[in-house]
């Protein structure tokens, strides 16, 4: 395993980023299994790289590229959220009166409860970002298909209702064509019976 006192070298950082964007985020081991990294990477466990790999994301967020990935790329702006005004860290009248007020608030309620965590925020390389465009896109197109392919199925089964019913109002005339048939053919041939005595 990788020790965690060794500081990382510039070297190590890049062939870090090369290999989040050649394997993915969270491909860890295949970086290490890599041929093309393994030999910058000796000295570093699959957890060095993912914790290392955090610490990017974090020191960029941070910095001056913060709309920029570790390794560089444009980073869209539907990965990360924008900060909104309660989020921010300066300092103003209101909210320090909004400070004020909800700990007053909690000694008037007693000891405040747990709140949820947030969320960690991901890093993703452009590859990552379309990949998963492509993958979307891909599972639109197929329910778009069926979608259609089932609006065809419905078109299909109305016509073939209609078909059914036209099919029992011919039914309906031809018994009331044969029913009529019958009556001519008996009232005729009680005519000729009547003729012939």
């Amino acid at each position: 395993m990788g020790n965690q006192k060794l500081r990382w070298k510039e070297e190590e950082e890049e062939a870090l980023k090369a290999g989040v964007a050649k394997h993915g985020t969270g491909k860890w081991k295949n970086i290490l299994a890599d041929p093309e990294f393994n030999h910058k990477l000796i000295l570093r466990s699959n957890v060095d790289l993912k914790d290392k790999w955090r610490n990017l994301c974090v020191t960029v967020e941070q910095g001056s590229g913060a709309n920029r990935t570790p390794n560089g790329q444009a980073r869209t702006s539907s990965v990360f959220p924008p900060r909104t005004e309660n989020s921010s860290s300066v300092v103003t009248k209101d909210n320090v009166n909004d400070k004020h007020s909800s700990s007053s608030r909690r000694a008037k309620n007693g000891p405040p409860t747990a709140k949820p965590r947030p969320k960690p925020r991901l890093c993703f390389t452009a590859k990552e970002v379309e990949d998963a465009a492509k993958t979307i896109a891909k599972h639109v197109a197929d329910a778009e298909n069926k979608s259609f392919i089932a609006a065809e199925a419905i078109t299909e089964s109305e016509q073939i209702a209609q078909l059914a019913e036209d099919s029992d109002e011919m039914v309906m005339h031809l018994k009331e064509i044969f029913e009529q048939l019958e009556k001519t053919k008996q009232t005729s041939s009680s005519s000729d019976l009547g003729v012939r005595i």
